[in-house]
């Protein structure tokens, strides 16, 4: 009986040992620690002195699978400028697709998709992967991220995880193309065999290329790692099935090719490192050297990417981007610590070691969203950041943003380094562009090294004679009559805000406002013009076109209450087309039974793995009768539960949610909305009026 209790320690021992080498591929997941109310700013701190050759100090921010707003975003970028760190990475494109340009219009294989369709079916696919009360960010807000990471003087890197990873824009893909786009079943990933998918992702790609190469940005993160782990999630994992059936030789074409449009557009390509030559494998095509990689792990059992010292044998610049050091959203025992990151080498890669890294990174990752607030996160980070930038090097930071202004005009204009300006109004007659002139001057910008003719944000007070009109501030350029316009010109509290590209003549251009509402007969709409008027009010001052028509307003179903019967399930407390049906059994005893529109009863379920630690969910169907608990809330919307026992991990209450567009289960208490299964078709009139603002 000794030994038996002897082999089975030195067993468990071992076990033990192996696990702390081990960077596993996902985060368990634990009940979120109490948010705090505030974010908190990182100290000020000190990097070590500069290292030849180390360029990049990376904080990483995972906000696609979390929306992060333009403030939080901002506080990371504080906390992160302070630390020291030359760059932040926004991984918008990560599971979910959190940020939207103004044009997301397609053409893929000789189809044109039309922007709002496009924007529709990927708001649709966050919805799916996680639904928050904002889904995404706008291309003005953005725009609004990338400028103040300028006057911090930090460079911003663009994450856009692809061919895997992608949820959102997978099923955005499948459902405009008509294609399935997806590898062997996979929720994530594309198939890189198939054309339409290939050609759809990268169509995709191109817009968001040059949408951050126009903002100035140096190196844009394609991804690349991790493919169809969610389809093949043991052994060698998605990358090994691609290897065994022919076919990594696509993602190797893949790859390259999504580099060199990254590089076509002036950009550096960056990638993580586990699907380069993954198992060693080097027969199937050679990955382009110019790919700066971003090293996380050197794999587990089963899963062996090539080691870090052989790529940066090979050629490759080594980010050093050690996933002991990740902080993880709802994984308390992957959350790095202030005292641990005090002690990052750059030098020490897992499993190897490289005595010139290109850079190093801090990734926070956000596995489980909603596990953390925007504002934990923050100031849960705060400290971590400021340890682990006091160890890197110092790194070439950009230079600062100042703001100078004309005392004359009170025209701003804000620029890295600037030390003067001096403008002086020009004529540049009443008509440019087929819009009237409001204003135009030569603006001259000078900095510690003499003239500024870059980009820059400018700020034009405006009369209030024009504030009525639709403004749009921009540049002529030297032919005198072509002007370059800012499309995302704002005017608030009377200035106009914009961005010229370069600096020769700047120019406002004015237009009527031309706006259209919808009235429903004997309802009322109140429209606010800008601008002020001295006279009494004549109809001059707006013209109206009315039209009225029948319409039939969008069919719907009603949201329905707790009680026996067959309904529709969402996740979305305003679904207008829910299309997964349950019928609800009450028990009688305070229970209820679930059965979905197969006649199998489903249920929350989870499984608890002795080895890894951890809970997997699902929400598996059975012909025998299961037991759930619902509550209902406030609001309508139900809470469907289970309590799940297991030897090792204890028990463990499980709810039903949806993930994917299909029931699932998690650990995280999850509202749904039930709806009536009768269709509500109401007719309606309404009258449209078209206004032109004078």
């Amino acid at each position: 009986m000794r030994k038996l209790s002897k082999t089975l320690l030195s067993l468990l021992l071992i076990a033990a040992m192996l696990a702390s080498f081990v960077v596993l591929p996902a985060a368990a997941e634990e009940p979120a620690a109490e948010q705090p109310t505030e974010a908190v700013q990182a100290a000020e701190t000190q990097s070590t002195a500069a290292v030849e050759g180390f360029d990049l100090s990376i904080v990483m921010l995972d906000c696609g699978r979390k929306y992060f707003s333009v403030d939080s975003i901002k506080q990371i970028i504080d906390n992160a400028s302070a630390a020291g760190f030359g760059y932040i990475m926004l991984g918008v494109g990560n599971d979910g697709m959190r940020f939207l340009l103004d044009d997301m219009s397609l053409t893929v294989n000789g189809t044109t998709y039309e922007s709002d369709a496009v924007k529709s079916a990927i708001h649709a696919g966050n919805e799916a992967y996680y639904n928050f009360a904002v889904d995404e960010l706008t291309q003005t807000e953005m725009d609004a991220v990338l400028a103040y990471a300028k006057e911090k003087g930090m460079g911003v890197i663009p994450m856009l995880n692809t061919p895997g990873h992608m949820d959102a824009i997978l099923a955005a893909a499948t459902s405009l193309t008509g294609t399935n786009c997806s590898y062997n079943g996979s929720v994530r990933t594309i198939d890189v065999t198939n054309n339409t998918a290939v050609t759809f992702t990268q169509e995709l790609l191109k817009k968001y290329v040059a949408y951050f190469a126009g903002k100035g940005c140096q190196y844009f993160n394609m991804g690349a790692d991790e493919y169809a782990n969610d389809k093949y999630d043991s052994g060698s994992m998605g990358f090994g099935n691609l290897q065994s059936t022919g076919n990594y030789s696509y993602y190797v074409e893949y790859v390259n090719a999504v580099a060199a449009l990254i590089k076509n557009a002036g950009m550096t390509p960056m990638a993580f490192n586990d699907g380069i030559y993954f198992n060693y494998v080097t027969s199937s095509g050679t990955f382009d050297t110019d790919i700066v990689i971003c090293y996380w792990s050197n794999g587990w059992s089963g899963y062996s990417p090539m080691p870090a010292e052989t790529l940066a044998r090979m050629g490759f610049k080594m980010v050093n981007t050690n996933g002991s050091y990740y902080w993880v959203l709802g994984k308390s025992d992957a959350q790095c610590s202030a005292s641990k990151a005090s002690g990052f080498n750059i030098k020490s890669f897992p499993g190897s070691t490289i005595d010139n890294p290109f850079g190093a990174m801090f990734c926070i990752w956000a596995d489980y969203p909603d596990a953390e607030t925007e504002a934990s996160v923050i100031s849960k980070t705060a400290d971590t950041i400021a340890a682990f930038g006091a160890t890197l090097p110092e790194t070439k930071q950009g230079e600062k943003s100042e703001t100078k202004t004309d005392e004359a005009t009170k025209i701003s204009v804000t620029a890295p380094g600037l030390t003067g300006i001096t403008v002086a109004a020009v004529d540049k007659g009443t008509e440019l562009d087929g819009k009237k002139v409001a204003g135009a001057w030569n603006i001259e910008l000078t900095t510690a090294n003499g003239s500024y003719t870059d980009s820059a944000t400018v700020s034009i007070p405006v009369g209030k004679e024009w504030l009525s009109y639709k403004l749009t501030g921009g540049v002529l350029e030297s032919d005198g009559t072509t002007v370059t316009s800012d499309p995302n010109s704002k005017v608030e509290n009377g200035v106009l805000t914009f961005t010229a590209p370069h600096f020769s003549t700047v120019v406002v251009l004015a237009e009527e406002k031309q706006q259209e509402i919808t009235v429903t007969v004997g309802g009322t709409e109140t429209i606010t013009v800008d601008g002020e008027v001295s006279s009494a009010y004549t109809d001059d001052f707006v013209s109206v076109k009315t039209e009225t028509k029948d319409k039939t307003a969008t069919p719907y179903y009603e949201r329905a209450a707790l009680g026996a019967g067959t309904f529709y399930i969402s996740d979305e407390a305003n679904d207008t087309a829910p299309t997964t049906k349950i019928t609800i059994i009450d028990n009688g005893d305070g229970t209820y039974s679930l059965k979905n529109s197969n006649n199998r009863y489903v249920y929350p379920d989870g499984t608890y793995s002795w080895f890894n630690s951890s809970w997997t969910y699902d929400a598996p169907t059975s012909r025998t009768a299961q037991t759930v608990t619902i509550t209902s809330n406030a609001d309508g919307s139900i809470i469907v539960s289970r309590d799940v026992s297991s030897t090792w991990g204890g028990t463990k209450t499980v709810y039903l949610c949806f993930y994917g567009g299909s029931l699932s289960g998690t650990a995280t208490r999850t509202s749904l909305y039930l709806y009536n299964t009768n269709l509500v078709t109401p007719p309606r009139k309404q009258a449209n009026y078209h206004l032109l603002h004078r």
